[in-house]
Protein backbone atom coordinates (compact mmCIF):
# COMPACT_ATOMS: atom_id res chain seq x y z
CA UNK A 1 0.00 0.00 0.00
CA UNK A 2 1.22 3.25 -1.14
CA UNK A 3 -0.25 6.91 -0.31
CA UNK A 4 0.78 10.17 -2.20
CA UNK A 5 0.31 14.08 -1.36
CA UNK A 6 -0.24 15.97 -4.06
CA UNK A 7 0.28 19.72 -4.23
CA UNK A 8 1.43 22.14 -6.78
CA UNK A 9 3.97 23.71 -4.16
CA UNK A 10 6.87 21.56 -3.01
CA UNK A 11 5.87 17.97 -1.56
CA UNK A 12 7.46 18.27 1.68
CA UNK A 13 4.46 17.53 3.03
CA UNK A 14 4.47 13.97 5.16
CA UNK A 15 1.98 11.32 5.00
CA UNK A 16 1.61 9.78 8.43
CA UNK A 17 -0.89 6.81 7.78
CA UNK A 18 -1.18 3.44 9.62
CA UNK A 19 -2.59 0.13 8.42
CA UNK A 20 -3.00 -3.05 10.10
CA UNK A 21 -0.15 -1.27 12.47
CA UNK A 22 2.28 -0.82 9.58
CA UNK A 23 3.21 2.32 8.35
CA UNK A 24 1.96 3.05 4.73
CA UNK A 25 5.22 4.28 2.56
CA UNK A 26 4.87 8.11 0.81
CA UNK A 27 5.89 7.91 -2.94
CA UNK A 28 6.20 10.88 -5.78
CA UNK A 29 4.50 9.12 -8.37
CA UNK A 30 2.59 6.00 -8.90
CA UNK A 31 1.26 4.53 -11.50
CA UNK A 32 -2.84 3.86 -11.87
CA UNK A 33 -4.90 2.82 -14.59
CA UNK A 34 -1.79 3.40 -16.80
CA UNK A 35 -1.35 6.82 -16.40
CA UNK A 36 1.28 7.80 -14.37
CA UNK A 37 0.42 10.41 -11.43
CA UNK A 38 3.19 12.68 -10.33
CA UNK A 39 3.38 14.32 -6.39
CA UNK A 40 3.59 17.95 -8.19
CA UNK A 41 0.73 17.53 -10.37
CA UNK A 42 2.25 17.97 -13.60
CA UNK A 43 1.82 15.04 -16.49
CA UNK A 44 5.39 16.01 -18.67
CA UNK A 45 6.48 12.50 -18.54
CA UNK A 46 3.27 11.18 -19.44
CA UNK A 47 2.53 13.13 -22.41
CA UNK A 48 6.53 12.62 -23.10
CA UNK A 49 5.25 9.27 -23.27
CA UNK A 50 2.53 9.63 -25.48
CA UNK A 51 4.19 11.49 -27.57
CA UNK A 52 7.21 8.60 -28.36
CA UNK A 53 4.28 6.02 -28.49
CA UNK A 54 2.65 9.00 -31.87
CA UNK A 55 6.30 8.29 -33.19
CA UNK A 56 6.02 5.22 -32.91
CA UNK A 57 2.63 4.58 -34.20
CA UNK A 58 3.51 7.42 -37.19
CA UNK A 59 6.28 5.29 -37.95
CA UNK A 60 4.67 1.95 -38.36
CA UNK A 61 1.65 3.60 -40.58
CA UNK A 62 4.83 5.60 -42.67
CA UNK A 63 4.36 2.89 -45.61
CA UNK A 64 0.67 4.14 -46.11
CA UNK A 65 1.99 7.95 -45.69
CA UNK A 66 4.98 7.86 -47.67
CA UNK A 67 2.45 6.52 -50.67
CA UNK A 68 2.21 9.44 -53.49
CA UNK A 69 -1.24 7.19 -54.81
CA UNK A 70 -3.11 8.19 -51.78
CA UNK A 71 -4.61 11.64 -51.52
CA UNK A 72 -2.88 13.95 -48.98
CA UNK A 73 -6.63 14.53 -47.40
CA UNK A 74 -6.76 10.94 -46.28
CA UNK A 75 -3.32 10.56 -45.03
CA UNK A 76 -4.40 13.63 -42.68
CA UNK A 77 -7.69 11.50 -41.97
CA UNK A 78 -5.45 8.11 -41.00
CA UNK A 79 -2.87 10.52 -38.51
CA UNK A 80 -6.06 11.90 -36.88
CA UNK A 81 -7.49 8.66 -36.62
CA UNK A 82 -4.46 6.80 -35.69
CA UNK A 83 -1.96 8.74 -34.22
CA UNK A 84 -3.66 11.43 -32.46
CA UNK A 85 -5.76 8.59 -30.77
CA UNK A 86 -2.59 7.54 -29.68
CA UNK A 87 -1.10 10.87 -28.54
CA UNK A 88 -4.14 12.37 -26.68
CA UNK A 89 -5.73 9.48 -24.79
CA UNK A 90 -6.05 9.95 -21.06
CA UNK A 91 -5.40 13.68 -22.10
CA UNK A 92 -8.38 14.81 -20.43
CA UNK A 93 -6.91 14.02 -17.29
CA UNK A 94 -3.93 16.27 -18.52
CA UNK A 95 -3.16 19.74 -16.79
CA UNK A 96 -2.06 22.03 -20.10
CA UNK A 97 0.07 25.19 -19.90
CA UNK A 98 1.73 26.63 -23.02
CA UNK A 99 4.93 24.65 -22.66
CA UNK A 100 2.54 21.61 -23.28
CA UNK A 101 0.80 22.96 -25.76
CA UNK A 102 3.65 24.25 -27.99
CA UNK A 103 4.97 20.29 -27.25
CA UNK A 104 1.79 19.37 -28.96
CA UNK A 105 1.77 21.68 -31.65
CA UNK A 106 5.05 21.12 -32.63
CA UNK A 107 4.43 17.23 -33.10
CA UNK A 108 1.56 17.93 -34.88
CA UNK A 109 3.49 19.91 -37.43
CA UNK A 110 5.98 17.40 -37.32
CA UNK A 111 3.53 14.35 -38.86
CA UNK A 112 2.10 16.50 -41.24
CA UNK A 113 5.21 17.92 -42.29
CA UNK A 114 6.87 14.27 -43.00
CA UNK A 115 3.60 13.74 -44.88
CA UNK A 116 3.99 16.44 -46.89
CA UNK A 117 7.40 15.92 -47.22
CA UNK A 118 8.33 19.03 -46.53
CA UNK A 119 11.64 20.31 -45.08
CA UNK A 120 12.33 22.31 -42.21
CA UNK A 121 15.20 24.26 -44.62
CA UNK A 122 12.55 25.18 -46.87
CA UNK A 123 11.58 27.84 -44.43
CA UNK A 124 8.01 27.17 -44.96
CA UNK A 125 5.93 28.62 -42.12
CA UNK A 126 3.34 26.77 -40.24
CA UNK A 127 0.41 28.70 -41.06
CA UNK A 128 1.29 27.91 -44.89
CA UNK A 129 1.93 24.26 -44.01
CA UNK A 130 -1.54 23.93 -42.31
CA UNK A 131 -3.05 25.49 -45.27
CA UNK A 132 -1.73 23.12 -47.82
CA UNK A 133 -3.25 20.31 -45.70
CA UNK A 134 -6.58 21.86 -45.75
CA UNK A 135 -6.05 22.10 -41.70
CA UNK A 136 -7.87 24.83 -40.02
CA UNK A 137 -5.12 27.32 -38.48
CA UNK A 138 -5.10 27.36 -34.83
CA UNK A 139 -3.68 31.16 -34.46
CA UNK A 140 -7.16 32.38 -35.87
Amino acid sequence: MECMVISKKSSNHKCNLVSKGEKIKQVTKFKYLGYLITSDGRCTSEIRKRIAMAKDTFQKRKPILANRNIRMTTKIRIIKTYVWSVLLYGSECWTINNEIERKLEAVEMRFIRRTMRISWTENKSNELVLKEANRPNRQG
